[in-house]
């Protein structure tokens, strides 16, 4: 399993319109052979000191996949490459952390 952390810094003024495009695109991901989750997230302000506020137009993307495979399936489904040129101009700039657990979770420990 591999999970993705997708930082999405938004053009001012274009949050609700990003928000309404990838609430449709989310079903169609989520569809997808291999996803195991996909899930776009704001800040959440605490009083917790180390947290660091991401600002109003940040979107997270929270990604869990099978296989790295199926995320570069993922990356060139046509709903992403539509998704790229219908948000393109919303983007001020965007960055990605392909990350692999360290110890693998044992479900057979979850009591």
């Amino acid at each position: 399993m591999i999970q993705v952390i997708a930082k999405i810094e938004l053009i001012p003024e274009k949050k609700s319109y990003y928000l309404e495009y990838l609430s449709t695109l989310v079903p169609q991901v989520r569809a997808e052979e291999g996803c195991l989750e996909y899930t776009p997230m704001i800040h959440f302000p605490t009083t917790i000191g180390r947290q660091e506020p991401l600002g109003p137009d940040v979107v997270m993307i929270i990604e869990k996949w099978k296989s790295m495979e199926d995320l570069e399936r993922h990356l060139i489904a046509q709903h992403m490459l539509d998704y790229r040129k219908a948000t393109g101009e919303m983007i001020a700039r965007s960055s990605l952390q392909i990350l692999e657990p360290v110890f693998e979770r044992n479900p057979e420990s979850d009591d």
